[in-house]
């Protein structure tokens, strides 16, 4: 993958998933210490 092809999937799911589900996707860790 390239680097823009990567930022526009990127987008794509944002576009799709709300950021705080993105974040919670990204840090899974930070779910668990709540």
């Amino acid at each position: 993958w390239n680097l823009l092809e990567t930022r526009a999937l990127y987008k794509s799911l944002r576009e799709l998933v709300p950021a705080e589900n993105i974040e919670l996707l990204r840090q899974p860790r930070t779910l668990a210490q709540q």
